[in-house]
């Protein structure tokens, strides 16, 4: 029955055939076309986020040293204030002890 292939059915089939080929070669550039742009998706994603990345970092730095300058004058305040703290103490002190030695010297 498939066994004898008229002329015709040879014409024929070749169309069909060159038809087929014809919307198997239109799919496979659609294809690679579609492949190059997820590709370029990829990039452009991958590229964004390591901006992104690049700039949280940065910002992050940025912030990092801002909070290390406020810890250091507050540090700085302290200390300051420490040692103003101290100062009157010791003031305090040596007016209670010139206090004691006035009233030793006045019970005597």
């Amino acid at each position: 029955r498939g066994a004898f292939l008229t002329p015709s059915l040879l014409h024929g089939g070749a169309q069909r055939i060159d038809n087929a080929h014809s919307i198997y070669q239109q799919y496979e550039r659609e294809h690679e076309e579609m492949q190059r742009r997820k590709m370029q998706a990829q990039q452009q994603l991958v590229d964004t986020v390591r901006d992104e990345l690049e700039d949280s970092v940065a910002a992050l730095q940025r912030r990092h040293a801002e909070v290390l300058e406020f810890v250091r004058r507050c540090s700085v305040g302290a200390n300051n204030f420490n040692r103003q703290a101290y100062d009157r103490l010791q003031l305090c002190l040596s007016d209670i002890e010139a206090m004691r030695a006035d009233l030793d010297r006045k019970e005597e």
